[in-house]
């Protein structure tokens, strides 16, 4: 994701504050089930970035709705359970460094070609004890970043 400056500046720090956090969290959870943060940084241009690790595969979301087609033969209940419990060893890690994830879907599990698992999109995580954020969201558009509150967020517009 890319953070790209915009004409308010209160809504830019906003973004950017939040965008740098999921980084550093990202960054400081070391674990086979979270994708690491290789770099952070700005590129030519003033905008920040950072890089991770691409995951190719699909969504726990995906694999749910194969299990559920009785057809088909990549996919069983127990295969997918495993996943699940990988999902679980993550989480575990995760609150053990204090960090609570606050969005865990299966839209937001990447499971891999080669049978790992992975804990995706960090950008809502909160780390206990840490004063609590404003209420905003972030949401990728293939032109722009949008906030929304939450009452927005949840249809309440």
């Amino acid at each position: 994701m890319e953070i790209e400056a915009s004409e308010t500046p209160a809504v830019d720090a906003g973004i950017l504050t939040r965008f740098l956090e999921e980084a550093q969290v990202t960054g400081q959870l070391e674990h086979p089930g979270i994708v690491p943060v290789h770099e952070l940084g700005l590129d030519a241009s003033g905008r920040v970035y950072f890089t991770m690790r691409l995951v190719r595969g699909e969504t726990l979301r995906s694999v749910f709705d194969k299990v559920h087609d009785s057809k088909n033969e990549d996919w069983s209940v127990i295969r997918a359970l495993g996943a699940v419990l990988k999902v679980c060893e993550a989480m575990a890690y995760a609150h053990s460094k204090g960090v609570l994830h606050r969005d865990l879907k299966p839209a937001n599990i990447m499971l891999g070609r080669y049978g790992e698992t992975y804990v995706m999109d960090w950008g809502l995580a909160k780390i206990v004890g840490s004063k609590d954020r404003a209420d905003i969201r972030i949401r990728e558009s293939s032109e722009s970043v949008a906030i929304a509150s939450d009452r927005e967020d949840a249809g309440h517009a």
